[in-house]
């Protein structure tokens, strides 16, 4: 798999990635474009109104937030308009401002000399910014049933939403579809990236999609191992994959102006070759800039331009040497729990999101410190030692050679540069 070895070369973070701790490679894996998951977009003409900068600190946020909920931003004489969104994904965006990346689906796991803790400190500092968004009407107090986020979207579509949390990628789609439909609904609205503001705790970058992501594995009781092995160096090679995925230049695509391709015919392309979209489980995308989402922006139109600048700018932000990542790495590329750690990990997840919810909603009576004592007292009583115990032994034996968060910022830098 002379493809792959290449592969392993330019991105040794890969070969972490499908190491076991025994030392042997058990995954093949595919780099992909490092993108944020969570970015915050703001409302400038709202600053410039209400004669507000930019934040740049947790406070500075919180008070432009309610700011833009309680001094009638758009003008319309109405109380209806809100500082941030803090539905579905946008609470997470919340947590990684204050240095942790828990949900409902993980612990928010840190490193204090040379240990892993859980970060309780954090956790009390993010909650505690969050019950500050609910208790003063900052946020939609029915954020909790906006499953999907989608409420919170059309919120922000119609001009109600000053601050916003954006969910992953789909920068393309944002400012042709989105933000035309912003402009198109509130003439008047500008937008532009906010990083986010320095915490107590530090400051930081959000999290990004997996940039290297684990697709493969051979049977073991394969016939033919080798066979394998050459079907997947072919699958690799770039001129299969322009092929299987792109389809024939010409017909399915053709060069733009930066030299990358540009579909003729969507329809066309999807009847003809989108059922190949499988087949880039093989492909590393991430290492062909033309498959970068800057590179489809068309700069010659005018609103495009203006995407691809502003997307530009969101990776100058976040991507920023001095701002830590959240947490120990990216959550696919965790230690796997044994069955039995399985079931306390899910136990007490369940119990901590319980508890922060209602510390989130309760009002005076339950209060951030009391939610962090319960949680604690929950973690002790449903086994999370024995959480710790295993993380412990993992981060001791594995700490040099694992994927950790510094592999996903190394790549993301990485990638940025090869577009500049």
């Amino acid at each position: 798999m002379p493809e792959y070895q290449k592969l392993l070369d330019q991105y040794p973070q890969l070969k972490k990635a499908g190491t076991k701790p025994d030392g042997k490679i058990y995954e093949v894996g595919k780099v992909k474009e490092a993108v944020l998951q969570h970015m915050l977009i703001i409302r400038t003409d709202w600053l410039k109104k209400l004669n507000l900068s930019m934040p740049t600190t947790t406070e500075e946020l919180m008070k432009v937030a309610k700011a833009f909920a309680e001094q009638d931003p758009d003008g319309n004489g109405k109380k209806d308009t809100y500082g941030m969104n803090m539905s579905y994904y946008s609470e997470q965006a919340i947590n990684e401002i204050f240095g942790e990346n828990s949900s409902k689906d993980l612990i928010a796991w840190g490193t204090k000399d040379g240990k892993i803790i859980p970060l309780w400190d954090n956790q009390l500092a993010s909650l505690t910014f969050k019950k500050k968004l609910y208790d003063e009407g900052i946020i939609d107090k029915d954020y909790i049933n906006d499953k999907d986020g989608n409420k919170a979207k059309q919120d922000f579509l119609n001009g109600r939403i000053g601050i916003y949390v954006k969910f992953s990628g789909g920068m393309y789609d944002f400012v042709m579809n989105d933000f035309a439909t912003l402009k198109k609904n509130v003439a008047s609205a500008e937008i532009a990236p906010l990083g986010y503001p320095k915490s107590p705790l530090g400051t930081f970058t959000g999290v990004l999609d997996n940039p290297v992501q684990m697709t493969t594995v051979v049977n073991a009781k394969a016939k033919e191992p080798e066979a394998v092995g050459r079907y997947l160096d072919f699958m690799m090679k770039p001129e299969t994959a322009l092929k299987v995925i792109n389809g024939d230049e010409g017909t399915h695509w053709k060069k733009s102006a930066n030299g990358c391709r540009e579909t003729i015919d969507p329809l066309k392309s999807k009847n003809e070759v989108g059922y190949a979209l499988d087949y880039e489980m093989f492909y590393s995308a991430g290492t062909d800039k033309c498959n970068f989402t800057l590179n489809g922006f068309n700069t010659a139109v005018p609103e495009q331009k203006a995407g691809s600048d502003m997307y530009k700018e969101f990776q100058k932000i976040y991507f920023d040497p001095q701002r830590q990542y959240p947490g120990l790495t990216h959550g696919e590329h965790m230690p796997v729990y044994p069955a039995d750690l399985q079931t306390i990990n899910a136990t007490i997840l369940k119990e901590q999101t319980d508890i922060f919810v209602k510390a989130t909603i309760s009002g005076a009576k339950y209060s951030p410190e009391q939610a962090i004592k319960d949680a604690q007292a929950a973690w002790d009583k449903g086994g999370g030692k024995q959480l710790e115990d295993f993380m412990n032994k993992w981060y001791a034996e594995n700490k040099d050679k694992a994927f950790l968060a510094k592999d996903i910022m190394t790549i993301a830098r990485q990638q940025m540069e090869q577009v500049k």
